[in-house]
């Protein structure tokens, strides 16, 4: 016997009044993004409620559902322009901060019921709907849907249709908000730049590596320069940004990161990275005690970070507890062995607002095979990402084991650093990287680029260290 059986599709999503309470904008791209409807309206038929749109109860008659997306003007708006917010407290009284298209605001007062059996809420002054011609934005309206993040409130126009206009919250409006890039660089003549923006990253890409662009001049060297991140702070407590490459014109400037001071310099949420100032940190009497680009000491300027046209930095945010995973990697001259073997981590420390190594920087990584008693075409630790953030970093060999016998007389000045960015490589040999060109710490290639010396059949154990995360400039060396 078979027998077909309807299954409704309907949830039972708990309304929760108390999330109105707060500030709601339109969802109309004011800050360049839809940050959860497809546009600031949606027509909806004029009867539709919270059980038909946010619990998917079944339509009786005829459905209406048009997601009108961001080019609709006929309704009364303007894509992209910020109309100002709405707020609804608890103690029932609500504001309408309406802007006009100068930017001038206007604030109505008035109060508010919430009907939570039949979810709707009845308010005694127009909610906000932008310019639209909708009539009856006063009284009682039905909420179709109300989290933390997103409301829609239906606005009937005639017996058949309604227009919902959709919101979303003060809450998701901090949380998506663009983490603003601005530099200050002033020169010996005063020219420049007392606060320019010249980044602003969304939270989705906020993690990562970023390049950013100033077209200007700095004559004669800096009395400030300096990168801020605006409102950091509170939304990420543990924000740390690293400088990877600066390029005056074109050309590369040498740096060295340890003289820069970071974090919330100045108690106002921001992160800071203070490359030169004056008046700043590692200051005395409007002189740098000791320059990050140069080897001058107690000086006003450096000529040595000027350009004429254009400034390019290029910087990387880790996320919060950023960790790396160290891995051997050694392969025979049959292209077998590991590509990748060692369980700890590298978990950076953040100190005065700078990643830091941590206490423990050493490992110890063993691998155990049968197979490769006839040497090696690479040996090397792999880090992936380290490299891309830190193109400074350096580690060394602090001890090779074959068989468990310790290789006592390798010369360390051969096993190098190297990358195939963005990992991190420390190579002890590889035919086709750095090693090969520069000769092996443990022995003599063959004509197939095998080191004999590096074969092993039992097992091979590395032990390394990290050193420095930060390239040492050369006047240092």
């Amino acid at each position: 016997a078979m027998s077909v059986r309807p299954v409704s599709t309907a949830r039972n999503v708990k309304f929760d009044k108390t999330q109105l309470y707060q500030k709601w904008y339109m969802d109309n791209g004011q800050d360049g993004n839809q940050h959860i409807y497809e546009g600031p309206f949606t027509q909806f038929r004029a009867d539709y409620n919270w059980g038909i749109v946010t619990n998917q109860e079944p339509v009786i008659g005829n459905p209406i559902h048009w997601e009108m997306g961001t080019n609709n003007g006929w309704i009364g708006y303007t894509y992209g322009r910020d109309y100002g917010y709405m707020e609804f407290k608890e103690d029932g009284t609500m504001t309408v901060h309406f802007l006009d298209a100068e930017g001038n605001a206007t604030d109505t007062n008035g109060t508010f019921t919430i009907d939570e059996e039949k979810k709707s809420v009845k308010t005694d002054i127009k909610m906000l709907a932008g310019d639209t011609w909708l009539p009856n934005l006063d009284g009682e309206h039905n909420i179709l849907a109300l989290d933390g993040d997103g409301l829609r409130i239906l606005f009937p126009n005639d017996a058949t249709y309604g227009y919902c206009v959709n919101y979303y919250s003060d809450a998701k409006r901090k949380a998506d908000a663009n983490v603003k890039v601005n530099l200050i660089a002033v020169d010996d003549l005063w020219g420049g730049s007392w606060g320019t923006e010249v980044d602003a990253i969304s939270p989705d890409d906020l993690n990562g590596k970023h390049t950013l662009t100033y077209e200007g001049a700095l004559n004669g060297g800096p009395k400030v320069f300096l990168l801020d991140f605006l409102a950091v702070k509170e939304r990420y407590p543990n924000f740390c940004a690293v400088i990877n490459s600066i390029k005056a014109d074109g050309k590369e400037v040498e740096f060295d990161a340890s003289k820069f001071f970071y974090g919330d310099l100045e108690g106002k949420g921001n992160f800071r990275i203070q490359m030169w100032n004056i008046w700043g940190l590692g200051s005395n009497d409007q002189k740098v005690l000791h320059s990050p680009f140069s080897a001058l000491q107690d000086v006003a300027t450096d000529p040595a970070l000027t350009f004429t046209s254009k400034l390019e930095i290029t910087y990387t945010i880790l996320p919060e507890g950023a960790t790396f995973t160290p891995q051997l990697v050694t392969i025979n001259p049959s292209w077998a062995g590991t590509w990748g073997t060692g369980q700890d981590k590298l978990t950076l420390s953040i100190q005065d607002g700078m990643y830091t190594l941590p206490a423990n920087n050493s490992f110890d990584i063993t691998f155990e095979s049968d197979g490769m008693a006839d040497g090696s075409i690479m040996t090397f630790i792999n880090a992936d990402d380290l490299y891309g953030a830190f193109p400074g970093i350096h580690a060394e060999l602090d001890a090779l084991y074959l068989d468990d016998k310790a290789w006592l007389d390798f010369d360390k000045t051969k096993v190098l650093d190297g990358n195939e960015n963005p990992k991190y490589r420390l190579e002890l040999w590889n035919m086709y990287g750095a090693t090969g060109t520069a000769g092996c710490a443990f022995g003599t290639p063959n004509d197939s680029g095998v080191i004999a010396e590096l074969g092993f059949k039992k097992s091979m154990r590395v032990v390394f260290s990290f050193k420095s995360l930060y390239k040492k400039p050369s006047w240092e060396d």
